[in-house]
C-alpha cells in the first residue's frame, strides 16, 4: 500500500486507518496502536513514556505529531487507541511513545524531554524512559517486575534545569553509567 506523503519525508501512519479517523485515536476500539514516522519506521533504541488520561489523548498526540513534524523529537512516534491492551495496567491511562535513536546521548535525550515538557506534552510526574531491549525481553510493570524504565525525569527537574543543556548535565550527573 503507498502511503500519502505531506511532504518529502513525513509520512501518515502505518496504518490502515484514513487520516480524519486517525485525528481521534481515543475513539478506535479496533486497533491498538497508530504509529507515525519521518522517515518511514522505526530503527530506534529506546522510548520514552507519556502516559495521560484518555480523555486528554486525542489533544496530547495532536501536540506530538506537529512536534514530530517539527524535527522536535526522534523519528517515529506512536499512541494507544481506546482499545483496552493487555499489556496496560489502567485502561483509562494511555501511552504516547517517543522513539530516541540512542541510549546514552544525554543531550539528544535531554533535547527530546525538553521538547515534550516546553509543549505541555508531559505536564507531571515523571517522564519514564525504556530501552528497545527492555520491551523485548516483556519487561512490563504489569508483569510485576516494578520499574523498568533505564531513566526517569521527574517534572520539578525542568524547572530546576531551565534548558536543555541544563537538563542534559542533570541527567549525566543523575546517571553517571549511561
Amino acid at each position: 500500500m503507498q502511503l500519502p506523503a505531506v511532504d518529502s519525508e513525513y509520512v501518515f501512519p502505518f496504518s490502515l486507518v484514513e487520516p480524519d479517523e486517525y485525528a481521534a485515536p481515543s475513539k478506535d476500539m479496533e486497533n491498538y496502536w497508530y504509529e507515525e514516522s519521518i522517515r518511514g519506521g522505526y530503527e530506534g533504541v529506546g522510548k520514552f513514556m507519556v502516559y495521560v488520561d484518555v480523555s486528554e489523548l486525542d489533544e496530547t498526540w495532536s501536540k506530538v505529531r506537529v512536534l514530530l513534524k517539527e524535527r522536535k523529537l526522534g523519528e517515529t512516534v506512536k499512541t494507544a487507541t481506546g482499545r483496552p491492551n493487555p499489556n496496560a495496567l489502567n485502561d483509562r491511562i494511555k501511552v504516547i511513545i517517543i522513539y530516541a535513536n540512542t541510549s546514552t546521548d544525554m543531550d539528544e535525550l535531554a533535547r527530546i524531554a525538553w521538547n515534550l515538557f516546553e509543549a505541555k506534552v508531559f505536564k507531571s510526574g515523571v517522564l519514564n524512559y525504556k530501552t528497545h531491549e527492555a520491551t523485548l525481553n516483556d519487561e512490563y510493570a504489569r508483569n510485576g517486575q516494578g520499574r523498568v524504565s533505564k531513566y526517569s525525569i521527574g517534572i520539578n527537574s525542568f524547572s530546576i534545569n531551565n534548558s536543555p543543556e541544563k537538563l542534559a548535565t542533570f541527567l549525566r550527573m543523575k546517571y553517571p553509567r549511561a
